[in-house]
């Protein structure tokens, strides 16, 4: 009985450590060899005259030593866990391909690395929307655009694969490419108008990061615990519960996979094109947007780096009154509550029927005219379109100044269409309007208004309005009331 008991002892024993053995074998294959952060592959762009974070895996305590061919090497050694870390110095941007050589327990060889300028492209549909066009859906001026991209022009390019879940993930799918006309027909629009304007004009090397998302609410790219501060709504406890045809609607799902594994990647600034999905709760976009800016801030750890942000497009929305104004009001309203962040205005380029307005090249102009001007030191350019100042009453006439406009505002010969005037009855009416280009304003009136209260410029989610800088840049839409609602005349 007892050599019956000390031979199933003897057993346990055995399986226990048999166990252990399979575990270290198991922990040894999966820090087995040198990686690096998925970000990290041949063609890539990083960040010029900065101290980049690259990092990875090996075996635990081990040395590793990360090598730029332009002259730099730092070494480090792993945790217990097996991560590493490290942030190499990078020089000025140039067009010389260089090598990133990372050796640990093996090596790891990065060619054709250039060093220039990184740019994030977030947001919703119109920022994934493809240089090419969607399927009945054109980007005007996207085979010239495809065409240019066939000669040498130093702009690389990453897509993040959609994906999304509830828990944080360290790596994503994607993989640095040299654009071509192959890989630019395929990559945002918008963002690929962008980068060739900031590529052309400061003469170095453009990296484009696009992480988008269509049909994604904000809400979906900020952390669980950024949420929790601006929104009651929840993070589902298990991915089972993300519905299938309204994921954009699940906060955090999309932060969690294709943001959260790009934090600490070297970036110049995030460029940012999104809020249909968020424009029935248009009151809180402000708040929401501020702290997402403010929390990636954080996360990256690289100061107040510049995010721009465009303007949804006007369109016939089948619901929600003016809501898309208002959205467009709230999203104005973060270049006031936080620093080095801008916005540009689509107000000339909606399309009564697409969502997806095909003007894409201006809208990525418009976003290099923000960088340009503010990040790369270009002199003597208008970047930022003419905004409301202050309005005044005299009789039944409301003129209305603009700031912005140092050259003053016009309709190039046009008549003056968008605005319309309301009296203490909170009815709006269609006005008529001439510009006074002494005082860098406009003369509202309608015959239908006799005591105006209210003015209001292109505050329609629809809206045919033709004001402009006289660089170009429209007149941002804008309202003089806080009436919770519209009344139709």
């Amino acid at each position: 009985m007892k050599k019956v008991f000390f031979i199933i002892i003897e057993i346990e024993m055995k399986a226990k450590l048999l166990s252990t053995v399979l575990a270290l074998l198991i922990a040894t294959i999966s820090f087995g060899q040198t990686k690096v952060g998925s970000m990290f592959t041949d063609h890539m762009v990083l960040q010029q005259q900065s101290n980049v974070k690259i990092w990875g895996v090996d075996k635990p305590k081990t040395k590793v030593t990360v090598s730029g061919s332009w002259g730099e090497d730092i070494i480090t050694k792993t945790s217990k866990e097996g991560k590493w870390t490290v942030e190499l110095p990078t020089p000025k941007g140039s067009f010389t391909p260089y090598i990133v050589t990372v050796v640990g327990s093996s090596e790891i060889h990065l060619s054709d690395v250039l060093i220039g300028e990184v740019w994030l492209a977030s947001g919703q549909s119109n920022m994934q929307m493809p240089l090419k066009g969607n399927k009945n859906q054109p980007i005007i001026g996207s085979a010239e655009m495809i065409l240019e991209a066939s000669k040498p022009n130093h702009i690389r390019l990453f897509t993040v694969k959609p994906s999304y879940g509830i828990k944080t993930q360290n790596s994503l799918e994607g993989e640095w490419k040299v654009a071509t006309s192959l890989t630019a027909r395929n990559f945002s629009a918008v963002a690929y108008f962008f980068g060739k304007n900031i590529a052309d004009y400061i003469n170095v090397p453009v990296g484009l990061i696009n992480s988008s998302r269509g049909a994604t609410q904000a809400e979906c790219w900020m952390s669980e615990k950024t949420l929790a501060t601006v929104s009651k709504k929840k993070v589902p406890e298990d991915n089972a519960l993300i519905p299938t045809k309204d994921t954009g609607l699940t906060p955090s799902v999309f932060y969690n996979h294709m943001i959260y594994p790009l934090v600490g990647y070297s970036i110049k600034g995030v460029i940012w094109y999104q809020g249909e999905s968020n424009k029935m709760e248009a009151a809180q976009y402000t708040k929401v947007l501020s702290a997402l800016i403010n929390s990636w801030r954080a996360e990256w750890n690289q100061g107040d780096f510049p995010f721009y942000q465009v303007e949804i497009a006007p369109f016939i929305y089948k619901k929600g009154g003016d809501a898309a104004a208002r959205l467009r009001e709230n999203q104005f309203k973060v270049t006031t509550h936080v620093k080095n962040t801008g916005i540009v205005s689509t107000v000339d380029l909606g399309d009564l029927h697409y969502i997806h307005p095909p003007r894409k090249k201006e809208v990525g102009d418009r976003l290099a005219l923000l960088a340009l001007a503010n990040d790369y030191d270009f002199k003597g350019i208008d970047a930022v379109g003419p905004s409301f100042k202050e309005f005044s009453i005299n009789g039944d006439k409301v003129k209305v100044s603009f700031k912005d406009a140092p050259n003053g505002i016009t309709s190039f010969s046009k008549e003056i269409t968008g605005f319309e005037i309301a009296g203490e009855d909170q009815v709006f009416y269609p006005a008529t309007a001439r510009i006074n280009n002494k005082k860098v304003a406009v003369v509202v009136t309608s015959d239908k208004v006799t005591k105006p209260v209210a003015i209001r410029y292109a505050f329609k989610n629809f809206s045919k309005a033709n004001l402009y800088g006289v660089s170009g840049l429209p007149v941002f839409p804008f309202r003089t009331d806080n009436w919770e609602s519209r009344k139709e005349n």
